[in-house]
Protein backbone atom coordinates (compact mmCIF):
# COMPACT_ATOMS: atom_id res chain seq x y z
CA UNK A 1 0.00 0.00 0.00
CA UNK A 2 0.92 3.79 -0.67
CA UNK A 3 -0.29 6.83 -0.53
CA UNK A 4 -3.49 8.25 -2.54
CA UNK A 5 -2.42 9.86 -5.59
CA UNK A 6 -4.15 12.23 -7.92
CA UNK A 7 -5.40 9.68 -10.73
CA UNK A 8 -5.39 6.69 -8.65
CA UNK A 9 -8.23 4.34 -8.85
CA UNK A 10 -10.51 4.44 -5.49
CA UNK A 11 -11.38 0.80 -6.21
CA UNK A 12 -7.79 -0.13 -5.26
CA UNK A 13 -8.34 1.25 -1.86
CA UNK A 14 -6.34 -0.07 1.06
CA UNK A 15 -8.82 -0.33 3.64
CA UNK A 16 -6.86 -1.25 6.42
CA UNK A 17 -3.60 0.95 6.07
CA UNK A 18 -6.67 3.96 5.36
CA UNK A 19 -8.23 3.29 8.52
CA UNK A 20 -4.53 3.27 10.69
CA UNK A 21 -4.05 6.45 9.01
CA UNK A 22 -7.10 8.10 10.24
CA UNK A 23 -6.65 7.10 13.54
CA UNK A 24 -3.28 7.77 14.10
CA UNK A 25 -3.93 11.12 12.85
CA UNK A 26 -6.61 11.77 15.11
CA UNK A 27 -9.15 13.77 12.76
CA UNK A 28 -12.74 13.65 12.77
CA UNK A 29 -14.10 11.64 9.77
CA UNK A 30 -15.57 15.30 8.44
CA UNK A 31 -11.82 16.25 8.64
CA UNK A 32 -10.37 13.47 6.71
CA UNK A 33 -8.25 14.40 3.44
CA UNK A 34 -7.00 12.23 0.74
CA UNK A 35 -3.80 12.26 2.50
CA UNK A 36 -4.97 9.81 5.16
CA UNK A 37 -6.15 7.99 1.96
CA UNK A 38 -3.80 4.76 0.92
CA UNK A 39 -4.08 2.61 -1.97
CA UNK A 40 -2.83 -0.89 -2.95
CA UNK A 41 -0.08 -0.08 -5.67
CA UNK A 42 -0.84 -2.37 -9.13
CA UNK A 43 1.30 -4.39 -10.84
CA UNK A 44 2.09 -2.03 -13.76
CA UNK A 45 4.62 -0.01 -11.98
CA UNK A 46 5.07 3.60 -12.01
CA UNK A 47 4.70 5.11 -15.94
CA UNK A 48 6.67 8.19 -16.90
CA UNK A 49 5.08 10.24 -19.76
CA UNK A 50 6.76 13.06 -21.44
CA UNK A 51 4.74 15.13 -24.09
CA UNK A 52 6.36 17.88 -26.48
CA UNK A 53 4.10 19.96 -28.82
CA UNK A 54 5.18 21.67 -31.51
CA UNK A 55 3.35 25.36 -31.76
CA UNK A 56 5.04 27.26 -34.19
CA UNK A 57 3.73 29.18 -36.92
CA UNK A 58 3.59 25.63 -39.15
CA UNK A 59 1.17 24.16 -36.82
CA UNK A 60 -2.90 25.84 -37.56
CA UNK A 61 -5.02 26.73 -34.95
CA UNK A 62 -7.54 23.30 -35.65
CA UNK A 63 -4.46 21.17 -35.50
CA UNK A 64 -3.70 22.35 -32.21
CA UNK A 65 -7.23 22.24 -30.42
CA UNK A 66 -7.30 18.60 -31.89
CA UNK A 67 -3.55 18.10 -30.26
CA UNK A 68 -4.94 19.65 -27.44
CA UNK A 69 -8.28 17.39 -27.11
CA UNK A 70 -5.90 14.08 -27.52
CA UNK A 71 -3.60 14.89 -24.42
CA UNK A 72 -6.53 16.11 -23.01
CA UNK A 73 -7.75 12.39 -22.85
CA UNK A 74 -4.11 11.44 -21.92
CA UNK A 75 -4.26 13.40 -18.79
CA UNK A 76 -7.48 11.64 -17.53
CA UNK A 77 -5.87 8.07 -17.79
CA UNK A 78 -2.48 9.09 -15.59
CA UNK A 79 -1.45 10.00 -11.98
CA UNK A 80 -0.65 14.09 -11.79
CA UNK A 81 3.53 12.46 -10.81
CA UNK A 82 3.38 10.58 -14.08
CA UNK A 83 3.36 13.09 -16.98
CA UNK A 84 5.73 15.88 -18.00
CA UNK A 85 4.09 18.62 -20.96
CA UNK A 86 6.09 21.40 -22.73
CA UNK A 87 5.08 23.32 -26.09
CA UNK A 88 8.06 24.58 -28.21
CA UNK A 89 8.42 26.96 -30.78
CA UNK A 90 11.35 29.57 -31.05
CA UNK A 91 11.14 29.13 -27.04
CA UNK A 92 10.14 26.55 -24.97
CA UNK A 93 7.35 26.52 -22.72
CA UNK A 94 7.19 24.37 -19.64
CA UNK A 95 3.61 23.63 -18.50
CA UNK A 96 4.18 20.76 -16.16
CA UNK A 97 7.07 18.74 -14.58
CA UNK A 98 6.53 15.03 -13.06
CA UNK A 99 7.27 17.34 -9.77
CA UNK A 100 4.84 19.14 -10.26
CA UNK A 101 1.46 18.59 -8.54
CA UNK A 102 -0.74 21.10 -10.27
CA UNK A 103 -4.04 19.86 -10.67
CA UNK A 104 -4.66 18.11 -14.29
CA UNK A 105 -7.45 20.30 -14.86
CA UNK A 106 -5.55 23.64 -14.71
CA UNK A 107 -3.38 21.84 -17.53
CA UNK A 108 -6.25 20.90 -19.71
CA UNK A 109 -7.43 24.19 -19.59
CA UNK A 110 -4.26 25.63 -20.58
CA UNK A 111 -3.97 23.54 -23.59
CA UNK A 112 -7.28 24.23 -24.60
CA UNK A 113 -6.11 27.57 -25.13
CA UNK A 114 -3.27 27.59 -27.23
CA UNK A 115 -2.05 29.67 -30.06
CA UNK A 116 0.21 28.74 -33.03
CA UNK A 117 3.82 31.01 -32.99
CA UNK A 118 7.04 31.46 -34.06
CA UNK A 119 9.68 29.15 -35.57
CA UNK A 120 10.70 25.63 -34.83
CA UNK A 121 13.46 25.25 -32.30
CA UNK A 122 13.20 21.77 -30.22
CA UNK A 123 17.08 21.36 -28.47
CA UNK A 124 15.67 23.12 -25.64
CA UNK A 125 12.61 20.83 -25.40
CA UNK A 126 14.28 17.87 -25.73
CA UNK A 127 17.60 18.69 -22.91
CA UNK A 128 14.50 19.67 -20.31
CA UNK A 129 12.66 16.17 -20.57
CA UNK A 130 15.76 14.14 -20.79
CA UNK A 131 16.24 16.04 -17.32
CA UNK A 132 12.92 15.18 -16.28
CA UNK A 133 13.30 11.63 -17.38
CA UNK A 134 16.49 11.44 -15.20
CA UNK A 135 14.65 12.83 -12.29
CA UNK A 136 12.25 9.92 -12.23
CA UNK A 137 14.70 6.82 -11.72
CA UNK A 138 11.62 4.71 -10.24
CA UNK A 139 9.68 4.77 -13.41
CA UNK A 140 9.27 1.03 -14.68
CA UNK A 141 8.18 2.34 -17.98
CA UNK A 142 9.34 5.92 -19.92
CA UNK A 143 7.53 7.21 -23.38
CA UNK A 144 8.24 10.28 -24.91
CA UNK A 145 5.30 11.57 -27.38
CA UNK A 146 5.91 14.55 -30.08
CA UNK A 147 3.59 15.89 -32.00
CA UNK A 148 5.20 17.81 -34.92
CA UNK A 149 6.07 18.44 -38.65
CA UNK A 150 9.67 17.36 -37.33
CA UNK A 151 11.59 21.00 -39.82
CA UNK A 152 13.77 21.99 -36.71
CA UNK A 153 16.06 24.51 -37.42
CA UNK A 154 19.00 22.28 -35.72
CA UNK A 155 21.49 20.62 -37.11
CA UNK A 156 20.90 16.82 -37.74
CA UNK A 157 23.89 16.16 -35.73
CA UNK A 158 22.76 17.74 -32.87
CA UNK A 159 19.19 15.95 -32.71
CA UNK A 160 20.73 12.58 -33.19
CA UNK A 161 23.09 13.37 -29.52
CA UNK A 162 19.89 14.45 -27.86
CA UNK A 163 17.52 11.93 -29.26
CA UNK A 164 20.53 9.68 -28.11
CA UNK A 165 20.26 10.67 -24.82
CA UNK A 166 16.78 9.83 -24.70
CA UNK A 167 17.51 6.13 -25.92
CA UNK A 168 19.94 5.19 -23.29
CA UNK A 169 17.32 6.17 -20.97
CA UNK A 170 15.16 3.71 -22.50
CA UNK A 171 12.83 6.35 -23.07
CA UNK A 172 10.29 4.78 -26.01
CA UNK A 173 9.45 7.19 -28.71
CA UNK A 174 6.41 7.92 -30.31
CA UNK A 175 5.43 10.57 -32.88
CA UNK A 176 3.09 12.02 -34.90
CA UNK A 177 2.71 14.06 -37.73
CA UNK A 178 -0.21 15.11 -40.03
CA UNK A 179 0.57 16.76 -43.78
CA UNK A 180 4.52 17.70 -44.80
CA UNK A 181 7.05 16.12 -42.68
CA UNK A 182 10.82 16.78 -42.78
CA UNK A 183 11.92 12.46 -43.28
CA UNK A 184 15.28 12.84 -42.45
CA UNK A 185 14.82 14.74 -39.19
CA UNK A 186 11.93 11.66 -37.94
CA UNK A 187 13.55 8.84 -39.39
CA UNK A 188 17.07 9.76 -37.40
CA UNK A 189 14.93 10.53 -34.57
CA UNK A 190 13.10 7.34 -34.85
CA UNK A 191 15.97 4.96 -35.45
CA UNK A 192 18.30 6.05 -32.53
CA UNK A 193 15.44 5.72 -30.64
CA UNK A 194 13.81 2.59 -32.13
CA UNK A 195 10.85 4.93 -31.75
CA UNK A 196 7.55 4.68 -33.30
CA UNK A 197 6.01 6.75 -36.13
CA UNK A 198 2.55 7.44 -36.45
CA UNK A 199 1.62 9.50 -39.80
CA UNK A 200 -2.25 10.97 -39.75
CA UNK A 201 -4.05 11.03 -43.15
CA UNK A 202 -6.17 13.31 -41.35
CA UNK A 203 -5.52 14.99 -37.83
CA UNK A 204 -8.41 14.68 -36.45
CA UNK A 205 -7.69 10.64 -36.24
CA UNK A 206 -5.31 11.68 -33.35
CA UNK A 207 -7.15 11.25 -30.44
CA UNK A 208 -8.28 7.85 -30.96
CA UNK A 209 -4.63 6.66 -32.48
CA UNK A 210 -2.75 7.94 -29.65
CA UNK A 211 -5.04 5.94 -27.13
CA UNK A 212 -4.89 2.95 -29.05
CA UNK A 213 -0.96 3.30 -30.04
CA UNK A 214 -0.10 3.74 -26.13
CA UNK A 215 -2.21 0.77 -24.91
CA UNK A 216 -1.05 -1.52 -27.41
CA UNK A 217 3.01 -0.17 -26.29
CA UNK A 218 1.90 -0.71 -22.84
CA UNK A 219 1.00 -4.16 -23.35
CA UNK A 220 3.98 -4.88 -24.60
CA UNK A 221 6.26 -3.04 -21.84
CA UNK A 222 4.25 -5.78 -19.79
Amino acid sequence: ARPFMAGDDLDHLDIESTLDAIVSSGKRLDAITQEELFVYDTSKGRAALGVLIDISGSMDGRSLAICAIAVVMLLGKVRSGEIALALFESDTHIIKSFQDDTDLDEVADHLLDLRATGGTRVDAALKWIGNEFEGVPEADFRLLFILSDFCFFEPLEEIHTLSGNLAEQNVVFLCASHGYVCKETLNAMTRVTDGHTTQLKSVERLPGILIETLRQIGEEQL
